[in-house]
């Protein structure tokens, strides 16, 4: 207890330090932070290895002389881990941890704005790396995550990484990064606790990060995200937070990617094979009649993955084609006897995310695969979201993306299908959209109606204007007793 406030003390204090030194003053700080944390990781280290801390030899002093103050932090630091150890290796792992969660706050503190040089702070991070260290469970009973090893270890890989995002001070930005980090940080990935693993993974994608950040680590992230969708017996949350990072990290390294153009992502990294053939198992998962809705989740988010996934185009067609079939039909089928409306409005969210999902998938495939079916395809995907979901996001920009391939194809059949015609018999049903409060659905919906064929401009007298002057043609003012839109007012 005494030792937890002592810790809560220190972390105040470093706080109050750091924001009155400046870079370049600092030397002195980082002097004790750096063989102290050192020391103590080597506690550990022992401590983990033979089992009981009391046998653990007082670890070598860390750093020269010059580090060293009165009888040296280090050694006190070290005698300090051993005596905690006393009980077992656990007190020696919760000291170092709280001894690399101080040196993680300093790093973090504006992004490495008050670190000297971060090369003894990459060596401290290799010497974390591991298996027994990233891998040491936590105190029995529960504690603090500043006292949970792997929680702070990987705390203070992710305040480096941001700390490199620009090259300013002692960060020599991405370049720097890069010669040392992603192949020293490996067991990170594959040995840390998922918790932890995820946030940082969440961390790199987040802002600052960004796609290049992210990149540096792409096989190591998406070997150690993918372990965790995939682990047999893992914490569900756990398992959807993994998907859901996956999503992120192929849409940030391979933005515009199409199944079958190029080797697939999720099979350029290490057990990449079992990751794709176990997202292709969730998209099928969906086709069976009562899927729970876990599974549905989870098939959401292998759709999203089936270009990073799938070694043919023709593949994730038949997939798609499948997961659409079955979530069409799903949400015109009538809801379970028994079912309360909550679950009866859950199960039609649900069908409607997954035909969202699926339409998407189609429209990137279908115009170099089958583009004789595009007009069909439009016809269906325009009908249900009219029908079914005239102001769901999802719903409405998956079916301009349909229509916007057709356009795109110049098929012959596109012509009557995507006229003005067509798009005054549609602005009735999309009224929903268009009055909706939230700006991102009158903007789908406003996205939808431009995939149509726009009226024309015509010569208009204008009172006041000089002759010939174009002018917009006359819009029907209301639609079903609304007025929509009114020409000269746009």
């Amino acid at each position: 207890m005494l030792r937890s406030h002592a810790a809560d003390v220190a972390r105040v204090t470093l706080g109050r330090l750091l924001s009155h030194l400046r870079r370049g003053h600092g030397q002195p700080l980082w002097d004790v932070l750096l063989p102290t944390a050192a020391a103590r990781i080597a506690a550990a280290a022992a401590a983990t290895e033979a089992g009981d801390a009391a046998a653990v030899p007082e670890p070598a002093p860390a750093g020269s002389g010059k580090h060293r103050r009165d009888g040296g932090e280090a050694e006190a630091a070290a005698a300090a881990a051993a005596g905690e150890g006393a009980g077992g290796s656990g007190a020696a792992v919760r000291s170092a941890a709280r001894a690399v969660g101080l040196v993680a706050q300093a790093v973090e503190y504006f992004r490495g704005s008050r670190v000297e040089d971060f090369g003894p702070i990459l060596q401290l991070t290799q010497q974390l790396m591991t298996q027994q260290l990233l891998a040491a469970p936590p105190p029995a009973g529960g504690a603090a995550p500043t006292s949970r090893l792997p929680d702070q270890t990987l705390r203070l890989l992710l305040a480096v990484a941001l700390a490199h995002t620009q090259m300013v001070g002692a960060s020599g930005g991405l370049p720097a990064l890069a010669r040392r980090a992603p192949a020293a940080w490996g067991a990170a990935f594959e040995h840390a606790p998922a918790g932890p693993m995820l946030r940082l993974v969440a961390g790199l994608l987040a802002p600052p990060g960004r796609a290049e950040l992210v990149a540096l680590f792409a096989p190591q992230a998406l070997a150690g995200v993918g372990r965790v969708a995939m682990q047999a017996g893992a914490d569900p949350a756990d398992q959807e937070q993994a998907l859901a990072l996956l999503v992120l990290l192929c849409q940030a390294l391979r933005p515009t990617s199409v199944a079958g153009q190029g080797p697939p992502l999720l099979l350029t990294v290490p057990g990449g094979a079992a990751l794709a053939t176990h997202v292709r198992c969730l998209v099928g998962a969906a086709c069976e009649p009562g899927a729970p809705r876990r599974a549905l989740l989870a098939a959401w988010a292998g759709l999203q993955l089936l270009p990073h996934a799938c070694e043919s185009s023709q593949q994730a067609l038949e997939l798609a084609r499948g997961v659409l079939a079955a979530a069409r039909q799903g949400g015109e089928a009538p809801a379970p006897a028994g079912s309360g409306a909550a679950d009866e409005e859950g199960g039609a969210q649900d069908a409607l995310r997954m035909a969202a999902a699926a339409t998407s998938v189609l429209a990137q495939l279908l115009p170099d695969l089958a583009p004789e079916q595009l007009p069909t395809a439009a016809a269906e995907a325009l009908e249900w979201c009219l029908a079914r979901a005239p102001a769901d996001l999802a719903t409405l920009r998956a079916t301009a993306a349909m229509l916007a391939a057709l356009r795109a194809a110049g098929v012959a059949a596109a012509g009557g299908q995507l006229g003005s015609a067509a798009m005054y018999a549609a602005l009735p049903r999309l009224l929903p959209a268009l009055e909706d409060g939230r700006q991102s659905v009158r903007g789908a919906a406003l996205g939808l109606l431009c995939c149509f064929e726009q009226p024309g401009y015509v010569q208009e007298a204008r009172p006041g204007a000089a002759q010939g002057v174009q002018g917009p043609a006359a819009i029907p003012c209301e639609v079903g007793g609304r007025a929509v839109l009114r020409a000269g007012q746009c």
